[in-house]
């Protein structure tokens, strides 16, 4: 009975946040004062505390410093209106995404060079942030105030580096018995040793745990969010890089692949010839294969799985429903408050841990001809400052604060996730310091991993960034919205979806995004 009170009211205070900043401790309409610095942020996974230590700690070496920090859960869809009222604006926003390119177009942003040229103690030596900074990433952040003219500068700080692949079970993991044997790998009758580490090896677990009669009438082996079903494409997009090759070509499909380019050229947008590209289709296929049955009916997945938030999903793996969960690093922290729901021992039910997400059939090698290991890492959350703010000076000091390796690495201690910048929470905690098993497993990922994976075109000059991304941030479905191609990806084949269409009943995504693409580039280079 006590835990069933303790979860209510878990539940019941998460929905107090949903209704709006008041509710989770904001107050009135976030309007700054002077000398008083105003942060309104979302708090999604991480929660509070990660802030609030920043802004005590900042407090102790600043005496007489005074902040307000508001939670808000509409900041992320109310921002552009704050910003274009230009009134009652906070120093600070953390949002989830956003159009920022257009607000620094529009003058609505200070740029950050002071913050990005600013120095941090770091266990490597004093260093500038912009090199502190994930050097896959930095350039992300800079602009032109106008296109084409005047010096670049950065705008918007990214918030985390989010790890996104399969979270599992590990007890139900090697408690699942093989039902089928592969040459050198696994034989009929062993238990499960290790994570699958091919979709073929995928495919036969989930054959396993669909097996087996003692997980309930409800099991299904994979939980993910229906209603939040976007998180399917960081997926798509690590089996697209697999395939395609992430910097250049993969040698390995040189021939079906030929003059396509790679999956960072990509993102780059140097035409609407991108979104043919076979490894998007590929990828498609792979997803396919796991999630969809040849009727269009999802498979492994479990019933009324449209209706699943992504609380819902991890709610549903920690539960022991499912054994794997579509789900992101912050999963250990935002599902705290239900880990030890059976005994109520104070102790987890389950082990968790994260594992790499399964690789194709000739995925990008190393040169030792090893397959490389790859791990997408989403970065849309970002920080930023209104040209108008308040406090505009403290507020970009409180930046440089916020982003030092003591509150990077604590960021990372009470929210399980990672920031894109150089350092190695494993080693700055120390021997002493107890990560829990699914918070070691995604560290041991961000340090191990060949291949950090970005939906941005990396590893290209400032100055070479294309504007479409910029401005525009279209996927591999183009900027059409994802409800319609996953509709689309149960009913056609992953070729139709993407390049021949089907008759007058569907337009593929390359004819949708063709005459988009024409406006694009007519209006940020031709106009």
């Amino acid at each position: 009975m006590k835990k069933t009170v303790s979860i209510l009211l878990a539940a019941m205070m998460s929905a107090g946040c949903l209704l709006g900043a008041t509710a989770c401790g904001g107050s009135g309409n976030g309007q700054a004062e002077e000398g008083t610095l105003t942060i309104r942020y979302f708090e999604g996974g991480y929660g509070s505390d990660w802030l609030n230590h920043a802004a005590e700690t900042y407090k102790a070496k600043n005496e007489g410093f005074k902040y307000k920090l508001i939670p808000d859960s509409t900041v992320t869809t109310q921002i552009t209106t704050y910003l274009e009222s230009g009134k009652n604006l906070s120093d600070i926003y953390v949002i989830q995404t956003g159009y920022w390119a257009e607000w620094v177009s529009m003058g609505y942003l200070a740029n950050l060079q002071d913050v990005y040229e600013a120095e941090v103690e770091t266990s490597k030596g004093k260093r500038k942030i912009k090199d502190y900074m994930d050097q896959d990433l930095v350039n992300r952040y800079y602009m032109q105030r106008t296109d084409g003219q005047g010096e670049y500068y950065p705008w918007v700080m990214p918030e985390a580096s989010i790890s996104i692949s399969l979270v599992y079970n590990e007890e139900y993991l090697t408690s699942t018995t093989h039902t089928t044997t592969r040459a050198g790998k696994y034989s009929a009758g062993e238990k499960w040793a290790r994570t699958p580490e091919t979709i073929e090896e995928l495919l036969d677990y989930c054959a396993d745990l669909n097996a087996r009669t003692d997980l309930g009438k409800n099991f299904a082996p994979i939980s993910w969010p229906g209603n939040a079903s976007h998180w399917l494409k960081f997926f798509l997009y690590t089996w697209f890089a697999q395939y395609q090759g992430v910097h250049e070509v993969n040698a390995l499909n040189a021939e079906a692949i030929a003059n396509e380019g790679s999956y960072y050229d990509f993102w780059n947008f140097a035409s609407e010839e991108v979104w043919k590209m076979t490894g998007i289709q590929v990828a498609i296929d792979t997803l396919k294969s796991i999630l969809i049955g040849s009727d269009g009916k999802y498979i492994n997945s479990l019933d009324n799985v449209e209706e699943h938030s992504v609380q819902d999903a991890e709610k549903k793996l920690v539960a022991g429903e499912t054994a794997m969960l579509v789900g992101g690093s912050f999963f250990h922290n935002e599902m705290k408050p239900f880990l030890d729901w059976k005994e109520d021992d104070g102790k987890a039910d389950y082990t968790f841990k994260m594992m790499y997400l399964p690789t194709i059939a000739n995925a990008e090698q190393n040169a030792d001809g090893t397959t490389k290991k790859m791990m997408f890492y989403s970065t849309d959350e970002i920080i930023l400052v209104p040209a108008k703010a308040v406090n505009l000076d403290l507020a970009k000091k409180f930046l440089v604060h916020l982003f030092n390796e003591e509150n990077n690495l604590y960021f990372t201690q009470t929210t399980g996730t990672m920031r894109p910048f150089d350092y190695n929470p494993i080693e700055l905690a120390g021997s002493n310091y107890q990560w829990d098993p699914f918070t070691a497993s995604v560290l041991d990922m961000y340090n191990n991993a060949d291949v950090r994976l970005y939906s941005y075109p990396a590893g290209k000059a400032k100055e070479d960034v294309s504007l479409i991304y910029r401005y525009k941030m279209p996927d591999i479905f183009g900027s059409h919205g994802w409800a319609t191609y996953l509709s689309a990806i149960r009913k056609y084949t992953s070729e139709e979806v993407m390049e021949k269409g089907y008759g007058s009943t569907y337009k593929s995504v390359y004819d949708a995004t063709k005459s988009d693409y024409r406006s694009w580039y007519n209006r940020y280079y031709e106009d």
